[in-house]
């Protein structure tokens, strides 16, 4: 027999006389054991060939657990619990070759106030709870807490980073000073833009302070609510830029990841679109130069911009000397002027003293917005519009694309769920107020709140209104407005209020009498940063837990 045949014969029985065993260096399949005597080898793709296997030996594999052990191992490795709350931590138990013991589980190193009950998953169990409950910890501390797995002298273990949240709706005390971050330098006098960058930092931005000679202004805070040192000087930039009157309103959008997008009036029958970079420089490959200027036909003031799903930007105005129509504009996500969307120019006539609010975009490209007019007797009333992708307005929304509220109604911010549906929040008569209509034909959804309405009342007789939604946490929505910092949290499934947010769902923060909540995002990690200002007023930064 040739000397190559006797040696393949030799690890062929060897191979056989042996068998690979689960977590051998030489297991080959995860379903079938080596020693299977109806399969007893495979090949380099897992293959098992037809005859008897003759010529085939095992594939090395990375050595796992020993026969008869375990891996205790969290779902998660991130996780958060509130004071006076609990948290579910899912455990799972991967059981090696066989073994069947019971595994007790418990949490070690946990920060001071909380507690967790040990657990005990059965043989043939392969997960469990374990209940940690925040007790009366610290707010903000965090710990690397120990998952220990026992069973017998055997003991497993995991990390966890674990991060104690204060109760939601309450000042999260690490952030600033006691809560609260106050613009350090006199930069702007209307703070209105948040926005938080993929490093953490957090990104202001408005109207330059009267009479310092620029068109814009932003400040870079970090994570604890110090102002960034890095941007700018002291933390701050102001911006001169190209053709921007200084003293038209100027909105600011974030162009995800880290772009950000600002419009304002350039002149009276022209407005300034400019993106600029995390740092605050002109971004010289948009639109040519950083800065488009467009015209348009008389006296425009931009009162909404929004970034849609695709980077498309959409610019919202007021035309005319006496507000006298709606306007909207959109550019590619580079600022190239998109002449297929109405002609390049959108416009909508309700009336006169128009006033556009609030602006999102669907994923298909449609447009919402929240805006008022007033009839020919001098009544403000409120409406919601969808113009489709090509700029037309939709016919099977509403009476011909626009659904019209009552004169009692003011509306002024608008957000899409993940579900397509419809949130809308403002004012009625003196309270803060909801409604969510149904995507398809903008009826008032009666699965929510009061046959569609949600109206709240604020504790201590307070008056206010809604100033902007956002989607929070799982799936939330936060309605932030005043008086003060007002936020209200609810669910967005039964249109009712969270009760675990707050007192009964609202959160009031007084800060001082002319505080105005402005804007607010969602930082993560159980948190919210919100900005508020007030025209003769530096504006604040505030955290809070949500």
């Amino acid at each position: 027999m040739p000397r190559h045949l006797v040696l393949l014969a030799i690890v062929v029985l060897s191979t056989a006389a042996s068998g690979c065993k689960v977590y051998d260096p030489l297991y080959c399949d995860a379903d079938r054991r080596c020693d299977d005597p109806e399969r007893p080898f495979c090949d380099l793709e897992g293959a098992f060939p037809a005859s008897e296997g003759v010529g085939r030996t095992c594939i090395p594999q990375p050595p796992g657990p020993p026969t008869g052990d375990f891996i205790i191992a969290p779902v998660d490795d991130e996780v958060e619990v509130h004071v006076d709350g609990e948290l579910a931590l899912e455990v799972q138990v991967m059981r090696a070759d066989g073994f069947a013991g019971e595994v007790t589980v418990r949490a070690d190193n946990l920060p001071a106030g909380t507690s967790a009950e040990p657990i005990t998953i059965s043989g043939d169990g392969d997960r469990g709870a374990l209940l940690i409950e925040g007790g009366s910890a610290e707010p903000g501390a965090a710990a690397e807490i120990v998952i220990v797995g026992s069973s017998g002298e055997v003991e497993r273990a995991s990390a966890v980073q674990l991060l104690v949240l204060g109760r939601p709706g309450a000042l999260d005390l690490s952030f600033g000073v006691l809560g609260v971050a106050a613009e350090p330098l006199p930069v702007t006098d209307d703070a209105r833009f948040l926005a938080q960058l993929a490093d953490g930092t957090l990104m202001v931005g408005g109207n330059p302070a009267v009479n310092s000679g620029f068109t814009a202004a932003a400040l870079r805070f970090l994570r604890d609510g110090r102002i960034d040192p890095t941007f700018g000087t002291d933390g701050a930039i102001r911006l001169n830029l190209a053709g921007i009157d200084p003293q038209s309103p100027l909105r600011f959008a974030l162009q995800p990841p880290e772009k950000i997008v600002l419009a304002s009036g350039a002149s009276p029958t022209d407005f300034a679109l400019s993106r600029i970079d995390r740092d605050g420089h002109l971004d010289s490959e948009f639109a040519g130069g950083g800065t488009v200027i467009h015209p348009t036909l008389e006296g425009v003031s931009v009162t909404a911009l929004v970034v849609g799903p695709h980077q498309e930007i959409v610019v919202g105005l007021t035309e005319g000397a006496a507000r006298d129509r709606i306007a909207l504009v959109r550019f590619s996500a580079d600022g190239v002027h998109d002449t297929g969307f109405a002609g390049g120019l959108f416009r909508l006539d309700r009336g006169s003293l128009h006033s556009l609010r609030d602006l999102e975009v669907y994923p298909d490209g449609s447009i919402m917005g929240v805006a008022a007019a007033r009839d020919a007797d001098g009544v403000e009333t409120s409406f919601v519009f969808r113009v489709s992708a090509q700029g037309a307005l939709d016919p099977d929304f509403g009476v011909g694309g626009i659904v019209a509220f009552d004169p009692s109604v003011a509306l002024v911010a608008i957000v899409i769920g993940p579900d397509g549906r419809i949130l809308v929040g403002g004012r009625l008569e003196s309270n803060p107020a909801l409604w969510r209509l149904t995507p398809d034909d903008g009826r008032l959804d009666e699965s929510f709140g009061d046959g569609g309405e949600l109206r709240v009342d604020l504790p201590g007789d307070r008056f206010g209104g809604v100033a902007e939604l956002l989607l929070s946490g799982e799936g939330s929505v936060l309605a932030l407005g005043s008086p003060g910092i007002t936020m209200i949290r609810l669910d967005p499934a039964t249109g009712t209020l969270d009760a675990s947010f707050g007192e009964g769902g609202v959160s009031v923060i007084d800060l001082n009498p002319a505080v105005v909540a402005k804007s607010a995002v969602d930082v993560g990690r159980g948190r919210l940063v919100i900005v508020a200002d007030e025209d003769s007023y530096p504006f604040v930064l505030a955290r809070v837990f949500d």
